[in-house]
């Protein structure tokens, strides 16, 4: 759904494209996601820091981040809210 920003009379809609996902910093995605779920079949034990950001068609936003830990999971999945 496209965000609108105004800034002094002025008006911008920015579409959403999709979404990225990290962990540790690295991109896992190698095109952007447009699902709002995201499964990481990853099987290191360790806590890893997971990451999602938002794609618009202006450019992309910061990551908001949370750590995991990966010694009780085999897959983990990622809903975007």
């Amino acid at each position: 759904s496209p965000l609108k920003i105004s800034a002094k009379n002025n008006s911008k809609t920015i579409d959403i494209i999709g979404y990225n996902v990290y962990r540790d910093g690295e991109k896992l995605n190698t095109e952007t996601i447009t699902e709002k779920v995201y499964s990481d079949a990853f099987f290191e034990d360790g806590i890893f820091e997971y990451g999602v950001s938002t794609v618009y068609d202006l450019g992309e936003s910061e990551a908001i981040t949370t750590l995991v830990n990966m010694t009780k999971f085999l897959c983990i999945w990622i809903l975007i809210m």
